[in-house]
């Protein structure tokens, strides 16, 4: 890019290797192209501005060409047994699925510590969908540690004024909602290992 430089930053500081997961990092060449700050918000604006970096809070990936792709803002990464997850992610294939009008995902507490994924899915008018076959089609599409744990079926979501999905006002509860470990079915062994290896 002409006018700024571009670069993905691992968790601990490392700039990422190739198909890595990080947050993307933006620098202008040439001065004055950025923001001077948040207004009236110093403590957000030494966040976001570091060592002269923007720090998007976007995380992305990029390929041996340059090439950056996109994979979720840093406040729907979701932590499950280790693994860090973006619920972009799982969303882009949830709306794959030709009978799912609207999807989110978003992290609910584990008793085995970090997070279980617990998507709640509008179906489109006029179908049933069964949340076992919601499973299948994510374990073809998502590596074994994204598929979700929880599925609730709802009518319609809190939206904000520009059409987007509320999430913090998702239940996180998960008493009454499907649950692939009660159910009973096991996540097919190809699907065990993850997408990257």
């Amino acid at each position: 890019m002409q006018h700024f430089e571009v670069q993905i930053v691992t968790e601990d500081g490392r700039a990422a290797t190739t198909h890595e997961m990080g947050q993307i990092l933006v620098r202008e060449r040439e001065p004055g192209l950025f923001m001077g700050g948040y207004l009236k918000d110093p403590e957000r604006t030494a966040d976001a501005l570091r060592d002269g970096w923007l720090h998007t809070g976007d995380y992305g990936t990029r390929d041996a060409d340059g090439f950056l792709y996109f994979a979720g803002r840093r406040r729907d990464r979701l932590r499950r047994r280790g693994e860090n997850i973006s619920a972009w992610e799982i969303e882009q294939v949830l709306a794959m699925h030709a009978d799912v009008e609207a999807c989110a995902a978003i992290g609910v507490a584990s008793e085995v510590g970090d997070e279980d994924v617990k998507i709640f899915v509008k179906p489109v008018a006029g179908t049933s969908l069964d949340p076992l076959d919601l499973i299948r089609w994510c374990e073809r599409h998502l590596a074994y540690f994204q598929i979700p744990r929880y599925v609730e079926l709802v009518d319609a979501f809190p939206l904000t004024p520009t059409e987007r999905i509320r999430k913090d006002q998702l239940s996180t509860s998960v008493a009454a909602c499907w649950d692939l470990e009660r159910s009973g079915y096991k996540i097919q062994r190809a699907n065990q290992l993850r997408r990257s290896e």
